[in-house]
């Protein structure tokens, strides 16, 4: 197996050059497939420029197998029919924002049964030609040279899309149309690579490197170790060469959980993991771990994490002695009496976030019981000791559990879990997204990724919107900052599945966020969960 270094990406980094301690400004996106033409990471945009119009959609409607040679005289002239009464389109979203190097676009919808052949019809302004496309199937994706293209040449410009159905009664047709929607492409790429738990057959961590249709498996138990039958709540070292995950005996819970890490290339431990060290991670009830790159460096290897369901703990990773305040310690959190869970570490290394739980108990580390009210409270590192604990401010509702924090690349904003207190927090389907300023704010954000498209029938709180991870860096361009976000959300059905959003902070700091994007190179019927996107090293097969 080999490994090739990414491509540059797009935009400056404004995470001060660094993020998890590796150059942002290249737009690094992890080890793994570069190939533009396999929609690698990176991309690697089509040589030359268009300034319009262009020609990157073929003058010649789209048909596919299935559908009949002549449906084109069967709609008529575009945009014709009755309307409102068309397909509805669930993916992409109205108004979805699309890195410039994800997935080549999938577009979805659903039409009344008795509407069997569809017309696809894509424009934009800078293109000679609309790409129209008929089918028969609720679904099409655009072939990568299309995407690859007009990736390149419409940035920042709406792309509107219509559907319109056939319906054809006693030999009667009659065309339908549904609402256009659009979307725009980001003039930045987002860089990394996304692993998430699956809990279907065995519990496992899958991955792919963003632009990469292919989601391979990352790791199993038995690559962990040859008791451990569980492996979950995960997150990347700063240099992403390793994961640190929660490894369990037991087969579907997080609790006795203990922590280990391991290369997402080779399943290996790392070289600087000491016997001491591998013994204090071993002891049970303390998943989730944590990290940052202001303390990843030679002499300076730590973890944070939660321990027996009490406390924040470190762990010296290049420890000689398992004494505590020695190899390991708890981070004092004064003027806090709450049971702390889903703690984080800042990337400069100087703050922790978590959710401190009064009234009530926790478990697993992770998860908020009955009785007890989640708020989000920050201490400081403070070189192992910590220090006065303070709620912050936007996440201590005492309406609503706020947990699963979560620091921006450049640590300006914290994204977290919020549900009503009423109960408990793992699993919620009122839960949703927000995120707030690292400082805190009076009020939090709500991401519109949260929405479902209104004609799914669904609506949020309801479809268990959860786990908000950032992306590995943060990009400039035209003045504003580009972050994006993934998340786990049951929106399409049943089981969870992965998407992903972004949120776009101007000049003057106004906040704008967007629709969620499915991934859609994810097993759908796979129940996918806590996702991570970080620097990752991910093999390639």
């Amino acid at each position: 197996m080999s490994v090739r270094p990414p491509s540059p990406g797009l935009g400056t980094d404004a995470g001060g050059g660094k993020a998890n301690g590796v150059d942002a400004a290249a737009g690094t996106g992890g080890v793994g497939r570069t190939d533009a033409g396999a929609g690698g990471s990176g991309g690697g945009m089509p040589a030359g420029g268009c300034t319009g119009p262009c020609g990157d959609f073929p003058a010649q409607p789209v048909i596919v197998p299935g559908a009949p040679p002549d449906a084109a005289t069967m709609f008529g002239a575009a945009g014709t029919g009755n309307p409102g009464t068309g397909p509805c389109l669930l993916d992409p979203q109205t108004g979805t924002l699309f890195p410039s190097n994800w997935l080549r676009p999938r577009f979805s919808f659903k039409a009344p049964s008795s509407q069997k052949l569809f017309e696809l019809r894509i424009h934009s302004d800078k293109q000679m030609n609309d790409l129209v496309v008929y089918t028969t199937m609720p679904s099409w994706t655009m072939p990568k040279d299309i995407w690859q293209n007009l990736a390149a040449h419409v940035v920042e410009q709406p792309i509107t899309v219509t559907v319109r159905g056939l319906e054809t009664v006693a030999g009667t047709k009659t065309v339908h149309v549904g609402a256009s929607s659009t979307f725009v492409i980001a003039p930045v790429q987002a860089a990394g690579s996304i692993v998430y738990w699956t809990t279907t057959g065995v519990s496992s961590l899958k991955g792919f490197v963003v632009g990469d249709e292919t989601v391979r498996s990352v790791l199993t138990p038995p690559m962990v170790g040859p008791t451990v039958r569980c492996i979950g709540c995960h997150t990347s070292t700063p240099d992403g060469q390793f994961i640190g995950m929660a490894a369990n005996l037991a087969p579907d819970h997080a609790d006795p959980a203990s922590i280990a890490i391991r290369s997402g290339s080779n399943a290996q431990e790392p070289a600087y993991l000491t016997a001491v060290a591998r013994q204090l991670l071993s002891r049970p009830q303390q998943p989730l771990a944590a990290f940052s790159a202001g303390h990843w460096k030679a002499g300076d290897r730590i973890a944070i994490s939660m321990f027996q369901n009490r406390n924040i703990i470190w762990t010296d990773l290049e420890a000689t002695a398992a004494a505590e305040n020695t190899g390991w310690g708890i981070i004092k959190r004064t003027g806090d009496m709450g049971a702390p869970t889903g703690a984080t570490w800042s990337h400069d290394g100087a703050t922790i976030v978590y959710t401190s739980v009064a009234g009530g108990s926790t478990d697993t580390g992770i998860r908020i019981l009955s009785g007890g009210k989640g708020s989000l409270y920050s201490v400081p590192y403070a070189d192992r000791m910590g220090g006065a604990a303070a709620p912050v401010p936007g996440g201590s509702d005492p309406q609503f559990h706020a947990y699963y924090p979560s620091f921006a690349p450049d640590d300006k904003w914290i994204a977290f879990t919020r549900a009503p207190s009423l109960g408990e927090s793992y699993d919620i389907p009122g839960a949703e997204v927000f995120i707030l300023p690292r400082e805190g704010a009076t009020m939090p954000t709500r991401l519109g990724a949260n929405d479902p498209p209104q004609c799914s029938g669904r609506t949020s709180p309801g479809v268990t919107n959860s786990w908000p991870k950032w992306a590995p860096t943060v990009k400039t361009a035209n003045g504003r900052n580009y972050y994006w976000l993934t998340f786990s959300s049951r929106r399409t059905g049943f089981v969870p599945q992965i998407f992903i959003t972004a949120v776009v902070v101007d000049a003057a700091g106004k906040v704008e966020t967007f629709p969620a994007l499915y991934v859609w190179n994810q097993p759908e019927l796979e129940a996918n969960h806590t996702p991570a996107w970080d620097l990752f090293e991910l093999v390639v097969q």
